[in-house]
């Protein structure tokens, strides 16, 4: 009789769970996950796109035809920005400071501050990345959220995820060095 009024408990607090839009994070998740994405940035500004192909969570990679596949999509997208004489100057991230709760997983999002530089001009982008945590444990997925559309994208990988969630905002501005 005990363990059937905890196990009603438990089914109610998963309920309520999943009817949040927002909690507060942990400190200790919080700074977990923004060392691993300051990582996975200065990976990138050093040119080892590997390291964020390799966070991109499964679903994505799936979608985009696998591994291989973004992996070379990656290496043209940065190749055609090179072409075009720009360099990524740097890319922060800022600490998450809410979690979301999805079926399945924990979702996260860390703003983030990008600067391209080019002969002429620099472009500043304020966008975010999308960190998850399978709540059954492993490994933190890590991917740009400029590359979802819209929320209905973001339920489509993470099932469950409140209708509420109001995604960062993504802006672009083009600022000339004359």
């Amino acid at each position: 009789m005990l363990m059937a009024i905890r196990f009603s408990l438990a089914l109610a607090a998963l309920a309520l769970a999943s009817q949040l839009v927002a909690e507060p994070i942990e400190r200790s998740t919080a700074i977990e996950i923004h060392t691993i994405a300051k990582r996975m940035l200065n990976a990138i500004v050093q040119g080892n796109y590997e390291v964020s192909v390799d966070a991109m969570h499964p679903t994505l990679i799936e979608r985009n035809g696998g591994r291989d596949a973004v992996m070379q999509a990656t290496l043209n997208a940065m190749d055609q920005l090179a072409t075009q004489g720009f360099t990524i100057k740097s890319y922060t991230v800022e600490q998450p400071t809410q979690a979301h709760a999805a079926k399945s997983e924990l979702v996260v999002f860390l703003k983030t501050k990008l600067l391209i530089d080019g002969f002429d001009r620099q472009v500043k982008s304020d966008g975010y990345l999308v960190a998850s945590k399978p709540y059954s444990g492993g490994r933190w997925y890590l991917f740009d959220g400029s590359v979802i559309g819209d929320l209905k994208d973001l339920q489509s990988i993470y099932e469950g995820l409140s209708d509420r969630i109001t995604l960062p905002e993504v802006t672009n501005q083009t600022v000339s060095k004359n």
